[in-house]
């Protein structure tokens, strides 16, 4: 009888040490879209100082670009960090949901404000349109970054309930 005790304490440790493992796993879907934000938050903001150039005259001088390109890098660092802590790099993305959509929101509005607040004490000059505009496009670059499976996989099943019926 104890034999038996043993044999399943053994087994229950043997399963919990593989489902550790597995959580400890690093998931190469997280590792691609921690880069792909990385990548779209600095297109987000390097694309509304252009856009903004070519609307305003005034911020075509090239300190603008240089502040961006000096500070956006470790601010994007910062908001990957705050995406972590706000659980939005899950394991399935199939399953994305309203609740990933509205921590999005939050997380983009809270960063573009602090990114604000960064370059207002650099004291870069920038004009307000260009925080709104970068961090608008911000959520929209990471929101389709996150989205993008779930929207493809819904038009495929679509078409597939189509050809079936």
């Amino acid at each position: 009888m104890s034999e038996e005790i043993i044999k399943e304490e053994v087994v229950s440790d043997d399963k919990e040490v593989v489902a550790e493992k597995k959580k400890q796993k690093i998931d190469v879907k997280n590792i691609i879209l921690l880069f792909i934000d990385f990548i779209a938050i600095n297109i987000a903001y390097i694309c509304s100082l252009m856009l903004l150039s070519s609307v305003s005259m005034e911020m075509t001088d090239l300190t603008y670009l240089h502040y961006v390109v000096l500070v956006t890098p470790y601010y994007a660092i910062g908001v990957l960090i705050l995406f972590y802590v706000c659980k939005l790099y899950i394991l399935d993305y199939s399953k994305m949901s309203i609740v990933q959509m509205r921590r999005l929101i939050i997380c983009s509005f809270c960063a573009s404000l602090i990114y604000m607040i960064i370059m207002r004490v650099l004291d870069a000059g920038f004009a307000y349109a260009f925080f709104v505009l970068g961090g608008l496009l911000q959520y929209i670059f990471t929101a389709l970054a996150r989205f993008f499976f779930r929207l493809t996989h819904f038009k495929f099943d679509n078409r597939t309930a189509m050809t079936e019926n």
